[in-house]
């Protein structure tokens, strides 16, 4: 019969898998140890030492790299984000940079070793707290782990930011990469899934096939996936097109360099005049018109955007509203831009609404702008867990909607606008997001009415 221990590990390393409930007494049963692999419960298998050091220093690189990210000093727009000094953030820079080295140069060697050192998960009781679904873990003895393993993590590190993420990321990072190199490391899954065959009786061996067979078909692993970088690469490829089609510009120019800050008015509408007016003549009802506020560029960034001062949506559904060529897009881009960089844990999604074609906007981010933004990074379809993962940025109040072009939306009826609100009111998700829209002038006067939640 297959050992008991060794069943009570693999069901926990399945349920970590294909996120099935492991049962609690075949979980208990791989606390007391497999003998193959460790002894007095300390582990002594070094390719699984290797994978656990692995991950414990990849999730250390990803965090330093997106820290490093944030705080880099040339990168103007994010600099008002922090409250310390540029020369503070310049020596921050520099010791990230120099942690990702030894980081690199760490991974390097972890192969090289003949017996690996340095790692802060020692015990198997440890692995299965990495391998546990988070709501059924010990919070006592997660905050137990978690505490050595950040020891080890912020040994000579005082750069603020990076403490921060490390002690907000690094146990879930770790999990994610220990649960990759089980998957994708031949001997590390050979530990759970290929020892005592030839000691069970077929019951048990058909058993194991099956149980086998699901993890084999779960061999590519579910990694996190950086949807910031995956929508920052597609605005910055939207910039460059946009830059690269327009023939009064020339060269490797980025949007920065074209850019002329807008003063933004906040419109107040004056009483209709003509029930008959034709949307082409829709821009007389705004000449004469209350502006009750106006921006200079960086003050509605900070103001708007970031503070939420906006009287009717707290900043949370705003409308770029102008004449063709007064450069709403460009403004738009702008404004994804500075979001995507100045907010933290702000996700910012472009999406054309001339792309929907019909679509609900809830459906084309669920399958088109989904599918193609994760083959950026290799996936080749949507999983449920990708969608779930998706659907959380959403839940999170982390998403930011910049919709370009709602004058080019086509509907049945033929009032984009009224169309909008429609979804984003019976909509499940886009709901809970902040929307930024592009709409022409002469369009929004005419029907703006339908989305008079919207500030503009």
């Amino acid at each position: 019969m297959l050992e008991a221990a060794l069943l009570g590990l693999f069901t926990v390393v399945w349920q970590a898998i294909v996120g099935t409930q492991a049962n609690d007494a075949a979980k208990h049963l791989c606390l007391t140890g497999i003998k193959k692999i460790s002894r007095n419960g300390k582990i002594v298998n070094h390719d699984l030492e290797k994978s656990l050091k692995t991950s414990f220093l990849k999730a250390q690189q990803q965090i330093a790299s997106e820290c490093k990210q944030e705080i880099d000093p040339k990168n103007s727009v994010n600099r008002e984000s922090f409250s310390y000094s540029l020369q503070e953030r310049r020596r921050d820079f520099d010791w990230l940079k120099r942690k990702l080295e030894q980081l690199k140069l760490d991974l390097a060697k972890v192969e090289k070793e003949t017996v690996p050192s340095g790692i802060p998960i020692a015990s198997l009781d440890e692995i299965e707290l990495l391998l546990t679904a988070t709501d059924e873990l010990n919070q006592n003895r997660v905050a137990a782990v978690k505490q050595k393993l950040l020891e080890v993590a912020l040994e000579n590190c005082d750069v603020a930011p990076y403490k921060i993420k490390l002690e907000q990321d690094l146990f879930a990072l770790i999990s994610a990469y220990f649960a990759q190199e089980i998957k994708e490391n031949e001997k590390v899954f050979q530990i759970f899934t290929g020892q005592s065959l030839a000691r069970i009786d077929r019951t048990t061996q058909e058993m194991y096939a099956w149980l086998e067979e699901i993890v084999e078909k779960s061999r590519i692993v579910y990694q996190p996936i950086d949807w910031r970088a995956i929508c920052q690469q597609i605005l910055d490829e939207k910039e460059q097109q946009r830059l690269s089609s327009n023939q009064l510009t020339f060269g490797n120019h980025q949007i920065d360099d074209v850019y002329v800050p807008l003063g933004l008015v906040e419109r107040h509408k004056v009483t209709q005049r003509r029930e008959d007016l034709a949307a082409e003549e829709g821009s007389d009802l705004y000449r004469e018109k209350e502006v009750t506020q106006t921006f200079e560029h960086s003050e509605f960034l900070e103001q708007v955007l970031r503070e939420g001062r906006s009287p009717k949506s707290n900043g949370k559904r705003l409308g770029i509203i102008g004449e063709p060529g007064a450069g709403k897009t460009t403004l738009l881009r702008q404004i994804g831009n500075w979001v995507a960089t100045g907010i933290s844990e702000a996700i910012v999604i472009w999406v054309s609404l001339a792309d929907l074609q019909g679509k609900d906007l809830e459906t084309y981010l669920f399958d088109s702008w989904l599918l193609a933004a994760i083959k950026r990074v290799g996936k080749a379809e949507a999983t449920a867990d990708i969608k779930d993962d998706f659907l959380a940025l959403f839940n999170a109040e982390r998403v930011w909607l910049v919709l370009d072009g709602a004058d080019e939306m086509a509907v049945g009826d033929g009032n984009p606008l009224a169309e909008i609100e429609r979804q984003i009111r019976t909509g499940g998700c886009i709901q809970r997001a902040r929307i930024v829209l592009s709409c022409r002038q002469n369009v929004w006067d005419a029907i703006g009415s339908a989305l008079d939640t919207f500030d503009t």
